[in-house]
């Protein structure tokens, strides 16, 4: 997941295995939760989120609530564009 500031700077671009991640919707949930870590950590606010996942985007930005392996990683980025408004997901 990458990720940057509302005004396009760069604030990072990770990836990272996760020991048993069966496919590229959960891994890609797991790099969405680790960026959302980094960025907390840096104290940034205003960040968009770019994953490749389109399936990720849409349910973060829909009203399901997901049960699946990667629900968690859903509802805390939920959690994270509640609390910080200015930052999105695409």
């Amino acid at each position: 997941a990458g990720s940057k500031t509302v005004d396009g700077s760069n604030v990072g671009v990770a990836t990272r295995a996760h020991k048993g991640t069966v496919d590229i919707v959960t891994s890609e949930a797991m790099g969405l939760m680790d960026a959302i870590e980094c960025i907390e950590k840096m104290g940034e606010q205003s960040v968009i989120f770019e994953l490749d996942s389109q399936v990720i985007v849409k349910v973060v930005k829909g009203q399901d609530d997901i049960c699946k392996s990667w629900g968690r990683a859903v509802r805390r980025c939920k959690l994270f564009l509640k609390e910080n408004p200015r930052s999105d997901i695409r």
